[in-house]
């Protein structure tokens, strides 16, 4: 289990906000965490990806299309 440590000024907002919503703080403060670590490990995924796809395109194993070819060949898909 990894434990945090909030600064003091997040804190005070999050128990604002628990009392506001009527949730417990560490009900809250798990699932902020939870939606925090979930978005940022899906960010870094997403952003080693589109890393490997402009090393692709550097070294000239891929290649891009127009908007317009791009929108031409999907609808041939879909059709």
């Amino acid at each position: 289990m990894i434990t945090m440590t909030v600064p003091e000024r997040f804190e005070k907002q999050l128990i604002h906000i628990a009392e506001k919503e009527n949730t417990a703080t560490n009900n809250l403060m798990a699932m902020l965490m939870d939606k925090a670590l979930t978005e940022f490990i899906e960010d870094y995924f997403d952003a080693r990806i589109g890393e490997a796809a402009i090393e692709e395109l550097q070294r000239g194993e891929d290649t891009t299309v127009s908007l317009k070819e791009a929108m031409r060949l999907l609808n041939e898909m879909v059709d």
